[in-house]
Parts: C-alpha cells; sequence; structure tokens
C-alpha cells in the first residue's frame, strides 16, 4: 500500500514538474516536452487525481486521521526531493 502511494505521489509531483514554464521553455529538453506544450492544462489535472487517490487509498487503509497525516508527512519529503533533483543548487558568485 504504501509503494502504491508512493508512486502516485511521485507521478503526480513529475506531471506538475512537467506543466510548468520551465519545463515548457524552449532552452528546456525533456522526452515530453511536445505533449507537456500541448496538455499541460490535463497534466495539472491528471496530478490532482493522483494525490487524491493516494489521499483516498491511505485513508481507507489506515482510516481517516492516521491516513491523511501519513499521507501528508510521505508527500513533504517527496516534494523535496524532487525540486532538489530538478533545480541542482549552485553557490552564487
Amino acid at each position: 500500500m504504501i509503494f502504491i502511494a508512493f508512486i502516485l505521489i511521485l507521478l503526480g509531483m513529475y506531471l506538475l514538474f512537467m506543466s510548468t514554464e520551465k519545463y515548457r521553455s524552449p532552452k528546456s529538453t525533456g522526452h515530453f516536452k511536445p505533449l507537456a506544450q500541448k496538455y499541460y492544462q490535463y497534466f495539472k489535472i491528471a496530478a490532482f487525481i493522483l494525490f487524491v487517490l493516494c489521499a483516498y487509498i491511505l485513508i481507507r487503509h489506515y482510516n481517516f486521521s492516521i491516513g491523511f497525516v501519513s499521507w501528508w508527512i510521505f508527500a513533504t519529503p517527496l516534494t523535496f526531493g524532487l525540486i532538489l533533483l530538478l533545480n541542482p543548487l549552485k553557490p552564487s558568485k
């Protein structure tokens, strides 16, 4: 159950990244860039649906209070890790 939640949250975060201006800019390169330029609004909707589905799965399995808190705690480090992975930190000069 936790592995499915992990995959859904990670996929939702990646879909949100694909719908940003940074990913769709002419300078960026990506395998799904043509899709992201056309269907970025649908990617946002799909990401929201994945987050709701993940929350539903965890709440259904662990009851409401523990399921919601576990979803929130589980999504936070994934979000932080994805931000660090996609935005390399460089020292300011």
